[in-house]
C-alpha cells in the first residue's frame, strides 16, 4: 500500500493510502475531481500526528485535529505543496505570510471558482456513493472518466 497526496486547486491537500494511483484517484474523487489537481506519491517516510479533541462536537464522527507532521515530512511536503510559503524566512511578517498563502491558493490554476463548483458537484455525488465499497464502483464509471 502506498500513500498518495492530492494538492487541490484551492491549496488544500488530501492524503490517501491505496494500492495504485487509480485506486487513490477513486478515493480522492469522493472529495473532488482529482483530474483537476496535482497528485503524487508521498515521501517514503511519512508520519502525521492527530490529537483527540478535548471538547468534541457531538456531530463529529471522528473528533480529532491534525496536530503535526514529523519534521522530514513537513519539510518534504512544504517544499512540494507550498513552494512560495516554504521560501519565506521564519521571521517573515504576518502580511507577507498572508500574501504567500493567497498566492499558493491560485498559483497553479488561477480559477478557484471553477474548482469550487466541481468540488460541490463531486461531493454531492460522493455522499451518494459513500455507502458502497470501493470495489463496487462499476467499470462504466471508470470508462466515462477515462473518456473525459
Amino acid at each position: 500500500m502506498r500513500a498518495y497526496i492530492c494538492r487541490w486547486q484551492n491549496g488544500d491537500f488530501s492524503l490517501a493510502c491505496a494500492t495504485s494511483r487509480e485506486e487513490a484517484d477513486l478515493l480522492f474523487d469522493e472529495i473532488a475531481n482529482p483530474d483537476l489537481a496535482q497528485v503524487f506519491r508521498a515521501p517514503g517516510r511519512f508520519a502525521i500526528h492527530f490529537e483527540l479533541q478535548k471538547n468534541p462536537d457531538p456531530a463529529d464522527s471522528l473528533p480529532v485535529n491534525l496536530e503535526c507532521f514529523n519534521e522530514e515530512s513537513y519539510l518534504d511536503l512544504g517544499s512540494k505543496l507550498y513552494p512560495i510559503l516554504s521560501a519565506l524566512d521564519e521571521e517573515a511578517e504576518p502580511d507577507a505570510v498572508q500574501e504567500a498563502v493567497e498566492k499558493e491558493r491560485t498559483r497553479q490554476w488561477g480559477k478557484k471558482s471553477a474548482f469550487e463548483r466541481q468540488r460541490r458537484t463531486t461531493s454531492t455525488r460522493s455522499r451518494t456513493r459513500r455507502s458502497s465499497s470501493l470495489g463496487k464502483i462499476d467499470n462504466t464509471r471508470r470508462a466515462q472518466r477515462a473518456a473525459t
